[in-house]
């Protein structure tokens, strides 16, 4: 390869759905060096009740949908799928072809094996799916397939380090195949705190906790309405505000109103930076993640966090400097809640060193940097 071409890399990820994966990507293709890298995203489609990420966005780097590849197990689907996407590789003849997400990890790989052997073949863990996602059989069979895919591929990131010790402990390749790399965020602008809670309506007086996220099973929203009613019980001046949909969020609903919780659902907001800003402290109560991506959103606005100690959490959340990360006890995350909500001096003091830590550790620039680096050093190999 000539030393003015330019490298090309082809993201491939199984659906663009409003969610952690989506963001970390669009900032990727958004804010690589167009000078250096030609980087093409290819991508399936959303599933009911999932949003589409890039619906209504403009964005300056080039999207191919392909408009049969999806999440869920269609034999005619996922064949037509699969030879869309060998076309495609054989069409762009990228020198990175770079998978996100399990289903577009496997199609990826197999169909760069087999079809372009040259290129370099990158694949993201932005989570992993060793809890809360298949029976013991089903987690077997995963395991045995990533560990297959990982000896096809020249490189493995991990979007934080309990995640990458997770997929090491396990077997699916050694510490040395894996990059950490922590996501990267551009910092929104958040708009005043008063306009804020005046626009959503808001009470003065009252101690408002955002959660935000998809509302099924692996973010655990039954234990929101545990930490609610625990809370309430408790304290009188302290309301929910739940941002986001999913499978369980009828049953949420009704379990909300049925027990008179003081919890509002606001579905998919485009304005979280606001909600944000008027909320007081963030709760995370999933049984897993990578680094999540709400817990940096609200560093950033300077609010402090209470989550459990779900995958790289602590990446982001350090107990007792910029929140409180428990166990996966509702009691103990409401008791941690509970802290914060009676001390705006500790919510203050929390809310300032998570600023500090985001803007040090989460920058955007950090993140493309890292990604460039790993492209440029695989070719270079490659080429020795």
């Amino acid at each position: 390869m000539a030393e003015t071409e330019k490298i090309k890399v082809l993201h491939l990820v199984t659906r663009m759905n409003v969610g952690g994966v989506a963001v970390l990507l669009d900032n990727l293709m958004s804010n690589i060096d167009h000078s250096k890298f030609e980087a093409i995203l290819a991508t399936g489609v959303c599933e009911s009740p999932e949003g589409e990420y890039l619906e209504g966005r403009s964005t300056d780097y080039k999207v191919i949908r392909l408009e049969r590849f999806h999440k869920s197990l269609n034999v005619s689907d996922d064949l037509f799928s699969f030879i869309a996407i060998v076309k495609l590789l054989r069409t762009f003849r990228p020198d990175i072809i770079h998978t996100h997400t399990s289903k577009a990890g496997l199609f990826g790989r197999i169909a760069a094996t087999l079809f372009l052997p040259k290129a370099k073949k990158v694949h993201t863990f932005h989570g992993h799916l060793l809890v809360g996602y298949f029976s013991p059989l089903k987690l077997a069979i995963v395991k045995g397939f990533e560990k297959s895919l990982a000896l096809l591929t020249d490189s493995l990131v991990a979007m934080g380090t309990q995640v990458r010790d997770d997929l090491v402990k396990v077997g699916i390749a050694p510490k040395s195949k894996f990059r950490v790399f922590f996501p990267g965020l551009v910092a929104p602008k958040f708009p005043n705190r008063v306009e804020s809670r005046h626009t959503l309506g808001l009470k003065d007086g009252v101690i408002y906790c955002a959660f935000i996220g998809r509302l099924t099973k692996i973010k655990r929203p039954d234990r929101v309405l545990e930490v609610a009613k625990e809370v309430a019980s408790l304290r009188s001046n302290v309301e929910f505000l739940v941002v986001g949909e999913g499978d369980l969020a009828l049953e949420m609903k009704n379990s909300s109103v049925s027990d008179g919780l003081p919890i509002q659902f606001l579905g998919w907001r485009q304005d979280v930076p606001a909600i944000l800003a008027a909320s007081d402290l963030l709760l995370l109560t999933s049984d897993n993640e990578a680094v999540a991506l709400t817990l940096i959103e609200a560093t950033q606005a300077g609010i402090p966090v209470v989550t459990t100690a779900a995958g790289s959490v602590r990446d982001v959340a350090v107990d007792g400097e910029n929140g409180f990360v428990t166990n996966f006890d509702s009691q103990e995350l409401a008791s941690a809640l509970i802290k914060l909500a009676d001390s705006a001096e500790l919510r203050e003091k929390f809310g300032q060193a998570g600023k500090v830590r985001s803007q040090k550790v989460f920058s955007i620039e950090h993140m493309v940097s890292d990604h460039e680096n790993l492209y440029q050093e695989l070719l270079l190999k490659g080429n020795q």
